[in-house]
C-alpha cells in the first residue's frame, strides 16, 4: 500500500470545503409497533409509535392502521422494513399489513392461510416469507401486492423467520421443533436443516457470513450455537449465576437474543431477573461478560444499525459501549412503550434510504486482511448489498455513506485524493484516527487536482444500498471530442448502450469514475450525467494526463444470473473487439469480492522491477484470500512514469489468462505521492460451488 507519514494535527484536514449548508441530512427513526407486548395497551396502546433516534429517542408521531383502529387491538407479532421499497410490514396473528413508509397510509391487509407470525423480508423488498399462527407452513408472499407465491412445508409450529444478509437464505424457525429450517430465497425450497437443539428453536439470529446460529430453546437460560455450514450444534451457553424462575410471556427463560452490528458481543435475555446477559463473542464459545437489569420481564433485543444502542422489548436504550441505560421509550402521553416488534429506518429528503432489521442479525460482513501499522491489505465481502459515495470531503465522508444507505462501521475500500502531499497525510493521519487496527479499510491515496481546487476528497465502497446479487464492471471507455463535455456526452452514450446490451438499465448503475483533463471540466462533465441518467449519480473525479480528454469506467447492478452461469464472466459487446489484457466488460454472479488497494511494489526500481513487484504482491493477497488469477473482476492501474506504463503494458499478458483478463482502466496520474511510480487496485473474486 502507499504509505505516508501520521500527522498529529487535522488543521490541513479541516481546511477542505465544509459540507454545503443545505445539504440533505439523514434522519434516523425507530418505527415500535404496539401492543408489541402480547395484546396489552398498557405498553403504548396501539399503532405504529416513531421515536426520533438523534433527538434523544423523542417520541415524534403516532400512525393509525386499521389494525390499531380495531375495538380490541390484536398482538402485534412481526414487523419488518425495506427502504429501496419504501415499505413496511406488521403482522397480527392473522393478517400481514404493508404500510406506506412516506405517507404513513396501510396500502393493504391480507389474511393468510392458517394465520401469521414473526415474519422477514429479502433485502431487495420482493418477496416476505410469514409464518403460519404456529402450524405447519410458511407462506411466501409477493411483497407488493401481499398475495401468496408458494407454500413451504415445516409441520415445525412455524413461528420466527430471519432472512441472511445477502439475502439468499431464509432461515425458519418453528417452536414445535429442534430443528432450524434453511430456504433458498431463489427456489423457495428447502436446502437444509440445522441441529437438532436441545430444545424446540424459539428466537434466534445469524451472523453476516451466515456460518452461525445463535438459538434460543425451550427450558435453556442462555443460548446455543448452531454451525450453518456443517448443521450441527456446537456450542450450549449457559447464564451463570442467575436461576431460572417464574416468567409471565412465552414459557421460555431466554426469549431473545441478538448479536451487536460488529458481532463482537452476543445479548440474551432473562425474564425471571428482568435482566440482559452479554457476552464476549470474539470467544468461542462465547464468555459471560455483564448483566443489565431492566424495568420488566424482556422477551427481545435488537440494536441499531450503528451498533450504538440496544433495544431490548422493555422499551429501555441502551449504550452497547458502556452498558449504561440511555433513555427509555414513552409515548405522547408519558406512558411506558415495551414492544418486542421495532424497526429502524433511515430518511433523507423524506425518502427512506436504509432499514435495520427486528432480529439482531450480524453485520460484520467484512474481513480485513492485515498489512503493516494496522492497515488492511485487502478486504473480503460477501455477496451483501453495496453502497458507493460520490467524492466528498473526508469530513463528510460518514454523512456520504449513510446517504448512500451504507454503514459507515463496514466499509470495504477508500479511495482518497489529494492536491499535495501535506493534504495526503492529513487525510491519512484522518483514516488512522477514525478507523480502528484490524477494522481499517484499505486505501488508495493519489495526487492531483480536485473539483473545486478541494485539498482532498474521499469516496467509499461499504456494507450497504440498494441490492446485493451480480455486478457489472465496464472497463473504461473514451470518447474524441473537441471539449471534455463533449468527450463525456459520447462516452456516457456509449456507456448506456453497454448497460442496455447487458439487461441493465441507467438506474442500476451504482457509481462512475472519471479520469479527465482539465479538471476545471469537472461540473460540466457531471451536468452531462445528470442529463444521461435524470439523477445524481455518484462520481469520482482523477486528474490525469492523456491525448483523451475523458475515460470513463462504470460499476452498475446486473439482473439475475442464470443457474449455470459461471462465478466471473467476461464478455465484450457488440461492436467492440476483445484484449487479452482487459475485459471490456466483467460479470461478477456470485462469490466473495476481495478489494485490494493501492498495491505497490516491496521497493523501488525500475519500471519492470515495480511491475513485477506489484504482480508478486498480488498473488500474494490472492492466495491469503483463496482466489487466483483467473478470477480477477476489475482493475484500476495508476502510473506516473513513462517506463512504469510501457513495461505494465508489455508484462501484463504473462500473469493473465487471455480469455479471463480483468475489466481495467489505466491512469497516468502527476504523481503516486512516494518514491513508486505504479500501483494496482484490484477487485478479485472467490469462487464458490
Amino acid at each position: 500500500m502507499v504509505r505516508f507519514p501520521t500527522l498529529i494535527s487535522l488543521i490541513l484536514l479541516l481546511a477542505a470545503p465544509a459540507p454545503a449548508a443545505d445539504a440533505p441530512k439523514v434522519q434516523r427513526h425507530l418505527y415500535v409497533v404496539c401492543p408489541g407486548i402480547r395484546n396489552y395497551p398498557v405498553f403504548g396502546g396501539a399503532g405504529i409509535l416513531v421515536f426520533d433516534m438523534d433527538a434523544g429517542h423523542k417520541f415524534v408521531k403516532r400512525i393509525a392502521t386499521p389494525a390499531s383502529e380495531e375495538p380490541k387491538p390484536d398482538n402485534i407479532k412481526g414487523v419488518c422494513a425495506c427502504a429501496a421499497t419504501g415499505r413496511l410490514y406488521f403482522t397480527t396473528r392473522s393478517k400481514l399489513y404493508g404500510v406506506d413508509l412516506v405517507t404513513g397510509k396501510t396500502l393493504w391487509g391480507k389474511a393468510l392461510p392458517n394465520g401469521t407470525d414473526r415474519m422477514s423480508i429479502t433485502p431487495d423488498g420482493k418477496t416476505l416469507y410469514v409464518p403460519s399462527f404456529e402450524k405447519d407452513t410458511w407462506n411466501v408472499v409477493d411483497a407488493a401486492t401481499g398475495d401468496v407465491v408458494k407454500e413451504i412445508v415445516t409441520k415445525s409450529g412455524a413461528h420466527n423467520t430471519v432472512v441472511g444478509l445477502d439475502g439468499s437464505r431464509m432461515y425458519l424457525g418453528g417452536l414445535k421443533s429442534p430443528l432450524l429450517f434453511v430456504a433458498d430465497t431463489k427456489t423457495h425450497e428447502v436446502v437444509k436443516k440445522v441441529g437438532p437443539f436441545g430444545g424446540a428453536v424459539r428466537p434466534f439470529t445469524v451472523n453476516a457470513a451466515q456460518t452461525r446460529a445463535y438459538v434460543c430453546v425451550n427450558d435453556l437460560l442462555g443460548f446455543e450455537v448452531g454451525d450453518l455450514t456443517t448443521g450441527e450444534l456446537i456450542h450450549r451457553v449457559e447464564v451463570k449465576d442467575f436461576k431460572k424462575g417464574p416468567i409471565k410471556r412465552h414459557g421460555c427463560p431466554s426469549h431473545g437474543v441478538g448479536l451487536t452490528p460488529d458481532e463482537k458481543e452476543v445479548w440474551v435475555v432473562d425474564a425471571a431477573n428482568q435482566m440482559v446477559h452479554v457476552f464476549d463473542n470474539t470467544t468461542d464459545p462465547p464468555t459471560q461478560k455483564e448483566s443489565i437489569k431492566l424495568r420488566e420481564q424482556p422477551g427481545w433485543v435488537t440494536f441499531s444499525l450503528d451498533g450504538k444502542f440496544a433495544y431490548p422489548s422493555t422499551g429501555e436504550v441502551i449504550d452497547t459501549a458502556t452498558k449504561k441505560l440511555v433513555t427509555a421509550l414513552t409515548d405522547e402521553t408519558g406512558r411506558e412503550v415495551h414492544s418486542e416488534k421495532m424497526v429502524e429506518v433511515h430518511f433523507r429528503d423524506g425518502k427512506p434510504v436504509a432499514n435495520g432489521d427486528q432480529f439482531g442479525v450480524g453485520r460484520a460482513a467484512v474481513r480485513y486482511i492485515p498489512g503493516p501499522d494496522g492497515d488492511a491489505s485487502a478486504a473480503v465481502v460477501p455477496d451483501v448489498p453495496l453502497a458507493h459515495t460520490a467524492q466528498v470531503p473526508p469530513g463528510d465522508l460518514d454523512d456520504a455513506i449513510r446517504r448512500a444507505g451504507g454503514d459507515p462501521n463496514q466499509v470495504v475500500k477508500l479511495n482518497v485524493v489529494a492536491a499535495t502531499p501535506q493534504a495526503a497525510a492529513a487525510a491519512r493521519a484522518a483514516i488512522r484516527d477514525r478507523y480502528p487496527p484490524g477494522k481499517r479499510p484499505p486505501v488508495t491515496l493519489t495526487l492531483g487536482k480536485l473539483p473545486g481546487n478541494a485539498p482532498s476528497a474521499v469516496d467509499a465502497v461499504a456494507v450497504g444500498g440498494r441490492r446485493a446479487g451480480p455486478r457489472v464492471y465496464v472497463s473504461g471507455q473514451a470518447e474524441k471530442a473537441a471539449t471534455t463535455a463533449e468527450a463525456a456526452a459520447k462516452t456516457i452514450a456509449s456507456l448506456l448502450k453497454t448497460l442496455d446490451w447487458l439487461g441493465c438499465k441507467p438506474d442500476d448503475a451504482v457509481q462512475a469514475k472519471c479520469f479527465l483533463t482539465p479538471m476545471s471540466a469537472a461540473d460540466d462533465v457531471a451536468k452531462e450525467f445528470d442529463k444521461a441518467f435524470g439523477r445524481k449519480l455518484p462520481l469520482v473525479f482523477v486528474e490525469w494526463r492523456s491525448d483523451l480528454p475523458i475515460e470513463i469506467e462504470l460499476i452498475a447492478s446486473a439482473p439475475p444470473a442464470k443457474p449455470d452461469a459461471p462465478a466471473v464472466e467476461y464478455l465484450t459487446p457488440p461492436g467492440m473487439k476483445p484484449s487479452p489484457v482487459y475485459a471490456k466488460v466483467v460479470r461478477v454472479n456470485r462469490g466473495d469480492r476481495i478489494y485490494t488497494a493501492g498495491l505497490t511494489a516491496p521497493k523501488p526500481g525500475t519500471g519492470e522491477e515495480q511491475v513485477l513487484g506489484v504482480f508478486d504482491e498480488l498473488k500474494l493477497i490472492l492466495d491469503k484470500t483463496g482466489s487466483d488469477f483467473q478470477h480477477l473482476a476489475k482493475a484500476t492501474y495508476y502510473v506516473s512514469a513513462d517506463d512504469a506504463s510501457r513495461k505494465l503494458n508489455d508484462l501484463r499478458p504473462k500473469f493473465y489468462d487471455p480469455q479471463r483478463p480483468p475489466a481495467a482502466s489505466k491512469a497516468v496520474i502527476p504523481a503516486i505521492g512516494n518514491d513508486r511510480t505504479i500501483f494496482i487496485d484490484m477487485i478479485a473474486v472467490r469462487p464458490q460451488n
